[in-house]
């Protein structure tokens, strides 16, 4: 089930966070990167990542890992326009007030 992904991507992210300085990484500086299926799942992990709404109706628990960007590679994925694919939670991946 795809809640049970989001729960995996979510405790990846924090393995991540406990480790990230020990590996001399930088924090600040924290990037996901999709292709495909993966653009959709780095998608709406970070939709749920910024939304406790939507974290409660997926019934999982976002990490405390911060994500800078997303980089997402997909034919399917376009946030512009407000149609049945680009009304991909927008506000929740660029904020509340956004432009293009």
């Amino acid at each position: 089930m795809i809640y049970d992904q989001f729960t995996d991507v979510f405790m990846a992210m924090d393995y991540i966070k406990d480790r990230i300085e020990y590996d001399g990484g930088d924090s600040s500086h924290v990037y996901m990167v999709g292709d495909s299926g993966g653009a959709c799942l780095i998608t709406y992990t970070n939709a749920i990542q910024n939304s406790s709404n939507i974290a409660k109706a997926a019934g999982v628990v976002p990490s405390r890992l911060h994500i800078n960007a997303l980089g997402i590679i997909s034919g399917m994925f376009y946030t512009s326009k407000f149609d049945k694919i680009g009304i991909c939670l927008p506000k929740y991946l660029y904020g509340r007030i956004w432009t293009f």
